[in-house]
């Protein structure tokens, strides 16, 4: 299986996640992803990582392992500490509730040969005035 089937199989999967707009890291935006920046409605942009492959077996052929990482990269509008509920705090709010919900659509999935393990949530904080949190899910092929 090669890098470009991987992607294929892991963007048609998170295509099917509809919560919010997606930008595909190298594919161009449908417009969906610059309205919601332009309204400050939350976003995600998706990154694929390869990581180095290995050969898992040479008897007949080399059978490469492709293993890499899904990025998933989760964009809101901070809230004013005016508007949180009482001991609420910007990654307490909407940006665990999106990275909860695309770790339930994507983690631990076989996919066409491309499976995903259990996802990591990391928490960058503010840029640029909107809030990011991180979704890393790693997955690796199994022929």
């Amino acid at each position: 299986m090669n890098n470009t089937t991987i992607r294929t199989e892991l963007v048609t999967r998170l295509t099917q996640w509809a919560e919010h707009p997606i930008q595909f890291y190298g594919y161009p935006d449908d417009g969906d992803v610059e309205t919601a920046k332009a309204n400050g409605n939350p976003w995600v942009t998706c990154i694929l990582r390869p990581a180095p492959a290995a050969n898992t077996s040479i008897g007949s052929g080399p059978q490469p392992r492709r293993p890499g990482v899904l990025m998933l990269q989760v964009f809101v509008k901070p809230k004013s500490f005016g508007e949180l509920e009482a001991g609420a705090s910007p990654e307490s709010l909407e940006s665990l509730g999106i990275a909860d919900s695309l770790t339930a659509h994507m983690e631990n999935r076989r996919l066409n040969g491309v499976v995903t393990d259990a996802a990591n949530v990391i928490v960058v904080g503010e840029q640029d005035g909107w809030w990011q949190l991180n979704v890393n899910i790693p997955y690796r092929t199994t022929i």
